[in-house]
């Protein structure tokens, strides 16, 4: 690695507009940037013996091992290794990825409060340093939400109905419901005669998803 820069950094997004961006204002700044790739398959194979010092990862990379997957990887291959997710989704478990569970120590950055390459940078060094503390971070917001509440929320943006939730989970229409109800409590939804606070569940979705319809 090398010793004139900040850190060297590994930058995976399938993104390529937003990742050669962010390349260019991170070599700006003085850092390293080993790999720019958009697959989990082409960061390990082009990450060096001696590895980097910090990944930056998005969380969705498409088809293949997504960006909780690729960090697991790293860290097996290079246990000091830090890792940062810019993605924008507010919360993992609204992806439809099987591993949800992050990284000791991983940072959660969303794209859309990115305010400024100086305060990535600030997160770069701190991860660099100390790569198993993690700070508060935006996932904290939906901790009162269960994974069961997160599963049925992704499963009607998809536009499934309470029933069709009903029969893949194997409990009642009734009890979707009832988890649909916590939902609209949990996210300010109240129910009106002139929208279907469904819709509004949907859209609630796809927003902290960062995603449009």
């Amino acid at each position: 690695m090398a010793s004139t820069q900040l850190a060297s950094i590994l930058l995976v997004d399938d993104d390529n507009f937003a990742r050669v961006t962010l390349e260019g204002a991170l070599r700006s700044s003085g850092f390293d940037v080993e790999v720019s790739v958009k697959s989990a398959h082409e960061a390990l194979q082009q990450v060096s013996q001696n590895g980097v010092d910090i990944a930056i990862l998005d969380l969705d990379l498409g088809v293949g091992p997504s960006g909780i997957d690729l960090a697991i990887g790293l860290r097996t291959r290079w246990p000091q290794i830090g890792i940062i997710f810019l993605t924008t989704y507010h919360d993992p478990r609204l992806t439809d990825l099987k591993n949800k569970i992050l990284p000791k120590g991983a940072r959660y950055i969303l794209k859309s409060e990115l305010e400024s390459v100086s305060q990535l940078i600030s997160v770069v060094l701190q991860t660099k340093h100390k790569p198993f503390i993690s700070n508060i971070s935006h996932i904290d917001r939906f901790e009162e939400l269960s994974e069961i509440q997160i599963q049925v929320w992704r499963l009607i943006a998809s536009g499934l109905s309470s029933g069709e939730i009903a029969h893949i989970r194997g409990v009642s229409e009734k009890a979707i419901e009832a988890t649909i109800a916590r939902l609209y409590l949990f996210l300010g939804i109240k129910r009106e005669k002139t929208i279907n606070p469904r819709v509004l569940l949907v859209n609630a979705y796809y927003h902290h998803a960062g995603k449009s319809l």
